[in-house]
């Protein structure tokens, strides 16, 4: 049983905005593939989660999404300030590098693996 007829319907005007995001899950569970090629998901073109008409739903990838409602722009300005990741030093030799293996830099792991 769905909508109406479920014994826990609580109706359209529900506190959760969640809720509008499960129905729509529901309602389209099958997602045509982005313009640009994408994975897509639901987008509701005016905001509200919980119209889950069919001219309220777009179906666009992650990125398409976020650049549609503004989010894009903000998403990359945060991860250009974030400062790169540090080389961990190798367990073996110490030297900074990225560990391949068990904390090991690639020469010590390729040494080790040839006896």
């Amino acid at each position: 049983m769905k909508g109406a007829a479920h014994w826990n319907w609580k109706g359209d005007n529900v506190e959760r905005p969640a809720a509008g995001r499960l129905r729509a899950l529901r309602l389209y569970p099958h997602l045509p593939p982005c313009q640009c090629g994408g994975k897509s998901e639901r987008h509701h073109k005016d905001g509200n989660t919980l119209n889950n008409a069919p001219d309220n739903i777009e179906f666009k990838c992650r990125r398409c999404h976020m650049r549609d409602d503004g989010r894009l722009e903000a998403f990359i300005a945060k991860r250009r300030e974030r400062p790169a990741p540090q080389p961990k030093p190798c367990v073996e030799c110490g030297l900074p590098s990225n560990p391949v293996r068990k904390g090991h830099c690639r020469r010590c792991y390729d040494k080790r693996r040839r006896g």
